[in-house]
């Protein structure tokens, strides 16, 4: 059997273990109808999109069967690439089903919807003050399977041999440990804790348990979708302040979160990206607190508790926050958009630059400004605390660093543009709303609707899918596609 033909059964057997994935996934919110059986009559929402996909996975699995690669085998870039856009698409478009089946939604409404929750984004156009608790549920569930990522949870259960490149491909920065699977649980059994704890404190702090289970779901992916139309703005401080801590742990790479419980606080406290966080945090804060007392006659108390929830929502890319954003002063409207910009760590569950690619770019900036001002042809080397220690960032890592901070402008100019037009909208609103949408926000100014146009509704998935997959895959992606079809036409 030649090598092409091992690759494309390889990969059919990976693309059918995905389905399944997914209709498994498509399933869990049945489960929830024991709690609520006045939901019964919903069951098929989620039954018919779940069966549906377990069976196509199998079947896709039966044509796959024919070759089992051995245990040197890794799949090619193309082909991990190609995987990884099927499970993000095919996802979505199963996703959507649950909203079309309940009547809840039209198809490009549906399809909008589970892009948002699964690449967490958390723009919504369901009105979830009308909505019954099973759906609730399915879409804080989608945006908590979504932080995760479908190929890090099929890595759980698979061979890591076949799947480094599947791991790559779909944005993760780094493995924890030398096995990949290790990996994976590792990393899904720190999320499941973070969501333990979540769920805990919220219930300690007078939260009911539905709320407290939804909330912590969407928090910890950095997703933002809540079961109130105006999120935790109706609760205590005590309870704005727990959410702030979740946000900033799901903004936080998961590899420096096990930091602490190993006894590795200094680790943890050098890592670059962990103090850029933190530095960019408290420095907003101020900013914002200092813009809010002059236009708001809040105590300080709740000015600091108002100011850091929205720096940390913004910066974290969760998008849940305190006030309208058709009220507050354009000043804080453009903080919030350099934050959203920002974004995350790497191996968060955040969208955005990510802080390292910020801190090597603006590093790259500086060294060049001093290299033309010294006659000196010294070399100077970037460095940079990751989780693996101090290292020494590479000609390469600063090129793809600038590359893509390069890239992600030019797509934000692109949106910014797109939505002028197709929402007939000013152009700080339309900045605001794309940049939402290629840092997976989920804030709005009021352009993302029921009612928006298809036009509208295109260029808000098209960013959310590529903020959530980080670009790269999506370009090389369509470059496979267009070469395949390219090779069928020449053949026809």
């Amino acid at each position: 059997m030649s090598s092409i033909s091992k690759n494309k059964i390889s990969s059919l057997n990976n693309y059918g273990k995905l389905t399944i994935l997914i209709g498994i996934i498509l399933f869990i919110p049945v489960l929830c109808i024991i709690f609520y059986p006045e939901d019964i009559k919903y069951v098929h929402c989620y039954i018919i999109p779940s069966i549906g996909s377990i069976l196509l996975g199998l079947l896709l699995c039966f044509f796959g069967k024919g070759y089992t690669p051995s245990p040197f085998y890794t799949v090619n870039l193309r082909s991990s690439t190609l995987i990884v856009l099927y499970a993000w698409g095919y996802s979505c478009l199963a996703g959507a089903m649950p909203f079309i089946l309940s009547g809840q939604l039209n198809f490009i409404q549906a399809l909008f919807e589970a892009v948002s929750g699964f690449t967490t984004c958390g723009l919504s156009v369901l009105d979830v003050d009308n909505c019954f608790s099973t759906m609730l549920f399915y879409r804080s569930w989608i945006q908590f399977v979504g932080g995760l990522g479908f190929v890090l949870l099929f890595l759980i259960v698979v061979n890591d041999r076949q799947s480094m490149d599947l791991f790559n491909a779909e944005g993760h920065p780094e493995k924890l440990r030398p096995n990949l699977r290790v990996t994976a649980r590792t990393l899904f059994k720190t999320y499941l804790i973070m969501t333990a704890f979540g769920v805990v404190g919220y219930c300690i702090l007078g939260m009911g348990f539905f709320d407290s289970l939804n909330t912590t779901m969407t928090a910890v992916s950095t997703g933002g979708f809540a079961t109130h139309s105006d999120g935790v703005a109706s609760f205590s401080n005590a309870i704005k302040l727990w959410t702030t801590l979740l946000m900033l742990m799901g903004g936080i790479n998961m590899a420096v979160l096990i930091f602490p419980a190993k006894g590795k606080f200094k680790e943890m406290l050098n890592n670059t990206e962990f103090k850029v966080l933190n530095m960019i945090v408290l420095g907003f804060t101020a900013i914002v607190m200092l813009i809010t007392y002059n236009t708001s006659n809040l105590s300080l108390f709740d000015n600091f508790v108002d100011s850091i929830f929205n720096v940390v929502s913004s910066i974290t890319t969760t998008g849940d926050y305190m006030s309208s954003f058709t009220t507050i002063p354009h000043a804080k409207l453009f903080l919030y958009i350099i934050l959203m910009v920002f974004g995350g760590s790497m191996g968060s569950t955040a969208g955005g630059l990510k802080l390292s690619r910020v801190y090597i770019s603006f590093k790259v900036w500086i060294k060049s400004i001093t290299d033309r001002m010294h006659s000196s042809r010294s070399i100077r080397y970037i460095h940079m605390y990751t989780t693996n220690g101090e290292c020494v960032i590479s000609e390469k890592q600063q090129k793809d660093a600038v590359n893509y901070v390069g890239i992600y402008l030019l797509l934000l100019l692109l949106g910014t543009f797109g939505l002028m037009i197709t929402a007939n909208c000013q152009l700080h609103e339309a900045l605001f709303e794309f940049t939402s949408c290629l840092s997976t926000v989920g804030s709005s100014v009021g352009i993302t609707a029921a009612d928006a146009t298809v036009g509208t509704f295109i260029i808000e998935i098209v960013g959310m899918l590529l903020g959530r997959l980080e670009i790269i895959p999506i370009a090389f992606g369509l470059i496979y596609v267009s070469k395949g079809l390219k090779k069928i036409f020449n053949r026809t």
